[in-house]
């Protein structure tokens, strides 16, 4: 009976927590401009609000309100140099994280190393890892060593970064000064099995997990040692990027195929584009993906071209995560929770998250009802099998006993003599 109640108990619970998920109303090709290159990673320009940052192959623009790649570091020729503007050089930029509106860390893969952007001058320096040596060691600024280093995030500790190395098979830990002006290396994982091919890289901030690609795998890591595989390869084709909406339990994942949504609770998984049959950008693979500060658009980076996907519903921008402290790389700690809004979030645009929460009672849409009419019907479909199974038991006990008693032999009974 309590295992029976337990199983009603998950469904429903699953139930409750569906998302509904995105949903596309409209697309455009915003930049048709950025040929010959790739889009390879996109973030809204933090210093020049309504831009975006676009990472090519060997420098970083930003797209102008007439749709041009204004390129303000970097150029079209691959190789090393640190230098001022158009005469620096990088060799495949695959990701970057601004870390306020005047810094940028630039991951510089084929260079294995990491490069630093002053926005004010546009020059560049060498930050972590020693350009043009591949390698593996821990270590401050230039003693640390990558292979093809891929992806940065932000650990959502203040002054940390997570960085996938590529080659490596290993995820890194970056503690960062507060000037900027210098940076130490340590590692948390590295497994030359499992993260085999290790690309792109998300933080869930409610639990701290590092959600990772490797190839056409997701994983998904809660500790040094703790990794399962949330999605099989059946599932994606040579994953590009990951995007997280922690406030919706939603992971969006860029392969060749399109954009796919991952329900971290359920891992449901659903297509909400096709760039092969939906998209404007000439039958490309995306590259890239970034969400719009007001929450209601999703920028997607191809080669040659960026494309924007409107969304039918702003995705809801405060959610509630752990803190977590500056841990040794084989601890993760968490503190209390804090809420996290978008600072330029238009709150008329927000909506409430679709999942069920206080307002369950008020039966605001059809999806109330049918999660309570699935669990009175599966109350119901119990409750006849319970009553089933008692008759069914209790007849068979009165069969047993009436053949017991046809068959059993005419009891003898005899007189015993006792002396008196």
């Amino acid at each position: 009976m309590l295992k029976i109640f337990l199983q009603l108990y998950l469904i429903v619970t699953s139930l409750t927590n569906i998302y509904l998920g995105l949903t596309i109303t409209e697309k455009e090709k915003y930049s048709p401009t950025i040929y010959p290159s790739t889009a390879n990673h996109i973030e809204e320009d933090k210093k020049n609000t309504g831009q975006l940052i676009i990472a090519t192959f060997q420098s970083l623009g930003t797209l102008q309100s007439d749709k041009r790649l204004e390129t303000f570091v970097g150029n079209s020729r691959s190789g090393y140099r640190e230098g001022q503007g158009l005469s620096a050089k990088f060799n495949l930029i695959t990701s970057f994280h601004q870390v306020n509106s005047s810094h940028i860390i630039v991951v510089d893969k084929r260079n294995h190393c990491l490069r630093l952007v002053n926005r004010t001058t546009n020059s560049t320096s060498s930050f972590a890892g020693r350009c043009g040596s591949d390698g593996f060691n821990d270590g401050e600024g230039t003693e640390a060593r990558f292979n093809e280093p891929h992806a940065i995030v932000s650990a959502y500790r203040k002054d940390q970064y997570y960085l996938t190395d590529s080659k490596n098979s290993a995820v890194r830990l970056l503690n960062i000064s507060a000037d900027y002006q210098s940076v130490r290396v340590e590692t948390i994982l590295r497994d030359n099995h499992k993260l085999i091919n290790l690309r792109s890289l998300a933080v869930n901030p409610k639990n701290n997990h590092l959600l990772l690609s490797t190839g056409s795998h997701l994983l998904e890591v809660n500790g040094p040692k703790n990794y399962s595989t949330i999605s099989s390869k059946e599932g994606y084709w040579n994953i590009e990027d990951l995007y997280i909406l922690p406030s919706v339990d939603i992971l969006l994942v860029a392969d060749h195929d399109g954009i796919h949504q991952f329900n971290l609770l359920n891992s449901q998984k659903a297509v909400i584009w096709d760039a092969s049959l939906q998209g404007s950008c000439s039958d490309k693979s995306p590259n890239s993906m970034c969400l719009s500060a007001s929450r209601d658009q999703l920028y997607i980076g191809y080669q040659d071209c960026v494309e924007v996907l409107t969304l039918e519903d702003a995705i809801p921008s405060t959610v509630s995560y752990p803190v977590t402290s500056k841990t040794s790389p084989s601890v993760m700690k968490t503190t209390s929770s804090v809420n996290v809004e978008a600072k330029t979030a238009k709150p008329e645009a927000i909506v409430t998250d679709r999942r069920f929460g206080s307002d369950f009672l008020s039966f605001g849409d059809w999806t109330s009802y049918t999660v309570l009419i699935l669990a009175a019907a599966v109350v119901l479909l119990i409750v006849v099998l319970l009553a089933m199974m008692v008759r069914r038991k209790s007849t068979t006990v009165d069969d047993k006993k009436f053949n017991n008693m046809k068959h059993a032999e005419p009891i003898k009974y005899t007189q015993s003599c006792s002396k008196m």
